[in-house]
């Protein structure tokens, strides 16, 4: 038996895994093994632009190699790449010592005008992978179109013809795949041709991958690793990698919603902290992917003795508090002091509106909210930990949604005087401190774009801190962080986001 390991690539996924469970079982010659590559190998795959084929398969082998598989395994990968080999422009896929590159691209192109009655991108991905497997058995293709699934590499119109009819053999092919005992090959084609879940999984895969170039609704900048570590669990399984060679950062797009019409979104990490580097990267990201929001979520310390750990606060106003402050002499025992300035800026007026009311314009849904965020408590937080933090009333039963002020700047909120000195100075209604969500503003503004910030409470800014979040290795940053992600869900199942206008 030969065994195959297939790229689960991140739009067809499931699908794809569904179907090579179900080519396991009708046949008994090859061991289908779908994986997922390490997320950097998979980027180069999944970015867009052209590659040498042998390129492409070099990626393969690095893959197969990353994972622990020697070269006894078959390696099929797809990439959104252009792949090509002289004299070819474009090839549809190509292998060579077990290894074999698929391309999208092309694939895309063919069916990027199509109608919603001609969503065969799915069957076209596993006719594909048979005919691969069929030329690796020895059987050539046609030089003229024979309505079979070896006409795959020639003439491109008479390809929607051949899926959707079948897909087959022809009789010159079944008799020779029989003969040679490969009636595996045959096994593999009636798995397509007989599934009821195929044409339902074609219009899925095919939304899927001809909107890979479709408007961004949603940029999500998110600070620290930790953080964007809870994003991705939610992402996981449909989270597409781009990296930007130019400026070295990665970029994950996702849909998100499971309406018709699922918003489509990108995210990223900054990697550190501060509102320069927020800002930066909030630029790249709108400059790039241009959409119609731009969201900044994270952790914050509570500045409010009603804002408790696990709330969430949706900003009205963001303020550098530190923007052009001023060293000038101190009183008493201080040598200097700071007189500060600042820098608010005010979010989209429409996100405000909408976090203010939601509990009163949809009450059944932030109930469900509020409903999960206690589950996860519970499951993150143990019985007696969670009891102490209750009778202190560090943290509620159910978090609370906030909308107010924020004091955002290069400065880790650790000491109530702090605190306190802030709130004297510049706005005693801020509600929480964080470090990167001006930075973000500063980007939205400057390209006219809609903001909206979520922060969630994971300490109160004080003494406390270092206590909190030594708590199970940091168990309230988590929790914190995931009261804000099921938040942004909670917003976009209510399509209370703003899209892009197709273009």
């Amino acid at each position: 038996m030969v065994n195959v390991l297939v790229h689960l690539h991140p739009d067809f996924s499931c699908e794809l895994e569904d179907v090579l469970k179900k080519w396991n079982a009708a046949q008994t010659s090859l061991i289908f093994d779908g994986i997922h590559p390490p997320k950097d190998l998979e980027a180069l795959l999944l970015s867009g632009g052209a590659i040498p084929l042998a390129e492409s398969l070099e990626i393969a082998k690095q893959i197969r190699a990353s994972l622990g598989h020697t070269s006894d395994h078959e390696i099929m990968v797809f990439t959104e790449k252009r792949i090509f080999e002289d004299p070819y422009y474009q090839l549809y896929f190509g292998g060579l010592d077990g290894a074999v590159t698929i391309s999208l691209d092309v694939t895309r192109r063919l069916f990027e005008h199509s109608t919603p009655t001609e969503n065969y991108i799915f069957r076209t991905i596993l006719c594909n992978i048979i005919n691969y497997l069929a030329q690796r058995a020895g059987f050539e293709t046609h030089s003229q179109t024979q309505g079979c699934l070896l006409d795959f590499c020639n003439i491109m119109p008479e390809i929607i013809r051949v899926i959707e009819a079948g897909p087959r053999f022809c009789q010159p092919h079944l008799e020779k795949i029989t003969d040679k005992g490969n009636a595996y090959l045959l096994d593999l084609v009636d798995v397509v041709a007989k599934s009821e879940k195929i044409p339902e999984q074609d219009v899925e895969v095919s939304k899927r991958v001809t909107a890979f170039e479709d408007p961004i609704d949603i940029g999500i900048v998110v600070a620290l690793e930790e953080e964007f570590r809870e994003v991705y669990e939610h992402i996981r399984s449909r989270a597409k990698p781009i990296f930007n060679d130019e400026i070295n950062q990665y970029y994950y797009l996702f849909h998100r919603g499971d309406h018709a019409k699922p918003y489509r979104c990108v995210t990223t990490f900054i990697g550190g902290m501060g509102p320069t580097k927020a800002a930066l990267a909030g630029d790249r990201l709108i400059q790039q992917f241009k959409p119609a929001t731009i969201v900044n979520i994270g952790i914050a310390g509570s500045m409010d003795k009603d804002v408790a750990v696990g709330d969430v606060v949706i900003a009205d106003q963001v303020d550098e508090y530190l923007h052009s402050a001023q060293a000038i002499d101190g009183t008493g025992h201080i040598d200097f002091d700071f007189k500060l300035s600042g820098d608010p800026y005010k979010s989209t007026a429409e996100y405000v509106s909408h976090a203010k009311n939601l509990q009163y314009a949809h009450p059944a849904v932030t109930d469900n909210w509020n409903r999960n965020c206690a589950q996860r408590l519970a499951a993150l937080v143990p019985q007696n930990i969670r009891s102490t933090l209750l009778e202190k009333r560090l943290v509620r039963e159910k978090p609370r949604i906030f909308v107010g002020n924020l004091a955002s700047g290069s400065i880790v909120g650790a000491s109530e005087i702090f605190v306190g000195w802030l709130k004297d100075n510049r706005d005693r209604k801020y509600l929480a401190l964080e470090m990167e969500a001006a930075g973000v503003m500063s980007a939205a503004h400057a390209r006219a774009t809609a903001s909206l910030i979520i922060r969630g409470i994971s300490d109160y800014g004080d003494s406390r801190k270092h206590e909190l979040d030594k708590i199970e290795e940091g168990v309230l940053r988590r929790y914190a962080m995931n009261n804000v992600i099921t938040l942004l869900w909670t917003l976009t199942d209510l399509q209370l986001i703003r899209r892009t206008a197709a273009i």
